[in-house]
């Protein structure tokens, strides 16, 4: 029991999402406790006995008002050697004689968990949203620099088509869509070049007729 009481949990303690230390004996009344109180603090709290002291390390989640508490237990075990005796935390491997002192919980905070789900949940919209804006905009250039000449080409050549030889159109770009304007253009300039030749030598015909 000496030896219990005298566990260090100052490294324990110091842990930010560590709510409380409780240590028990073998028989599970309580040696020493502590709880952090609202200004980050540990104090002493006096606590009931512990019933269920034993060799497994066990852990039950208990939840609160806006975040959760882990309950963490680990027995003491001693284990005697021929050069003395050893003492541990957690349970000591291998198959010597082992005796449970006591036990250590240690109530572990979910709120620092619950304030990371949460800006990974804000960090997630923003990013959503900024991936949505991206494609909008994305969209409105693609519209705009290719789909929207293509509509107007294809306008034309209805023009063309219904015999309105006199359109062209304007494009000052200089990738694929402007040279395809461009050979449009020529396109309905040599059709009303060969129009009007065609005109002037009916003309022709009947004049001579």
């Amino acid at each position: 029991i000496e030896r219990l009481q005298g566990f260090e949990v100052v490294c324990v303690m110091r842990e930010r999402t560590v709510a409380g230390v409780l240590i028990f004996d073998r028989g599970g009344a309580s040696l020493a406790s502590s709880v952090r109180g609202e200004d980050g603090e540990f104090i002493r709290k006096a606590v009931g006995p512990h019933p269920d002291i034993g060799e497994q390390s066990t852990r039950r989640y208990v939840r609160g008002v806006g975040a959760g508490l882990y309950l963490v237990q680990h027995p003491v075990l001693v284990r005697r050697q021929h050069w003395g005796t050893e003492e541990a935390l957690f349970p000591i491997p291998g198959d010597g004689p082992r005796d449970v002192i006591g036990a250590a919980v240690v109530g572990v905070s979910t709120a620092s968990l619950v304030a990371s789900l949460r800006q990974v949940q804000y960090t997630t919209v923003q990013l959503t949203g900024l991936i949505v804006l991206a494609v909008w905009c994305l969209s409105y250039l693609l519209v705009n620099l290719l789909v929207k000449p293509l509509q107007r080409l294809k306008a034309a050549t209805h023009e063309v088509a219904a015999g309105n030889l006199d359109i062209r159109l304007e494009s000052s770009r200089r990738d694929e869509v402007g040279d395809l304007t461009r050979s449009f253009n020529q396109m309905v300039h040599e059709v009303r070049q060969s129009r009007n030749r065609i005109e002037e030598y009916t003309r022709q015909l009947e004049e001579t007729m």
